[in-house]
């Protein structure tokens, strides 16, 4: 079993859309992929200057390697 952690932090004009439509895009991957087990997206609500946007995406796989370009648009 493979967990990856990944952390975003947007430009300041990247529009909620973007950020919105990037999360929903991430979340259909468990459909997409069998291997998937687990899948949480967390969006930043402190909005410090420290912070990311989208933080700890888990992904559980087994034996899967998902195609970064399903969700890199």
């Amino acid at each position: 079993m493979l967990n990856h952690f990944i952390l975003i932090k947007y430009s300041v004009d990247t529009p909620e859309q973007h950020i919105k439509a990037f999360c929903q895009r991430l979340l259909s991957l468990k459909s997409q992929i069998g291997g998937i087990r687990y899948l949480e997206i967390g969006r930043d609500i402190l909005h410090e200057g420290r912070s990311w946007d989208v933080i700890a995406m888990r992904l559980s796989l087994y034996q899967a390697q998902p195609s970064p370009d399903r969700v890199a648009t």
